[in-house]
């Protein structure tokens, strides 16, 4: 697993952490900000994917890296691989717009798919309602909750670019079993149709979406419609 240590311009480096889907405990932080503090380590940055970037020297780094997951973080990883996992605040006492624990979801998909090879990186967001503060619609595979145990997939979504695209919904309101059962079908097919170093949406585009979905999976037909999150925009 190639692993997300970068050098910097001005000679320091980069060493982004992952924990599960941003979830930190008050000791892990703290014993941990005690133990970069030791280290004489001059900044530290939170970033957009929920991860921590440590700053410091190679050497630093390297007693960072060795230190981190008696903290509960792990190196994070980059290149043509299945990323951490952006997960909402939808769980116990987290956020009360949450319409399932879309949390708890998100952390069960990164623990068993994070660091799988695939032909380009692959970016999974889980939303717990239809705000989407994860950005589910600008990930390769996006899931928002719709009701409890009722979510939304979308798959081929592209953020952080002057063109981005939003994804395109595969099911509607299915269960959160159907939803890892859906990303497992979505990773076997983008892993066995990709070409290297293309991105999900272009094999979409190359190979249509129907071969991404399984007919299998079935959704609840029932519409639900989030009438707060309408009022709200």
């Amino acid at each position: 697993m190639e692993k997300a240590i970068f050098e910097q311009i001005n000679g320091s480096y980069a060493m982004v952490l992952v924990s599960n889907c941003g979830v930190i405990s008050v000791d892990s932080l703290c014993d941990f900000s005690i133990k970069l503090k030791e280290l004489q380590v001059p900044v530290v940055k939170l970033s957009t994917r929920q991860t921590l970037v440590v700053v410091g020297s190679e050497e630093q780094l390297k007693k960072v890296e060795i230190m981190a997951p008696e903290y509960n973080f792990k190196v994070g990883n980059f290149g043509s691989q299945v990323r951490n996992v952006k997960g909402c605040s939808a769980g116990e006492g987290l956020c009360k717009r949450q319409l399932d624990t879309a949390l708890n979801l998100g952390i069960e998909i990164e623990n068993e798919y994070f660091g799988i090879q695939t032909p380009h990186d692959f970016k999974i967001a889980v939303a717990g309602c239809s705000r989407g503060c994860t950005d589910p619609l600008c990930a390769d595979f996006g899931v928002i909750a719709k009701g409890k145990d009722k979510y939304d997939v979308y798959i081929g979504g592209r953020g952080s670019t002057v063109k981005p695209i939003h994804a395109t919904k595969i099911y509607n309101n299915i269960s959160r079993e159907n939803v890892k059962n859906a990303l497992k079908y979505v990773l076997d097919v983008y892993i066995e149709e990709g070409k290297k170093k293309e991105r999900i949406f272009r094999t979409i585009n190359r190979i249509g979406i129907d071969k991404f979905i399984d007919e299998n999976i079935k959704e609840n037909k029932k519409e639900y419609i989030d009438e707060e999150f309408l009022a709200f925009i």
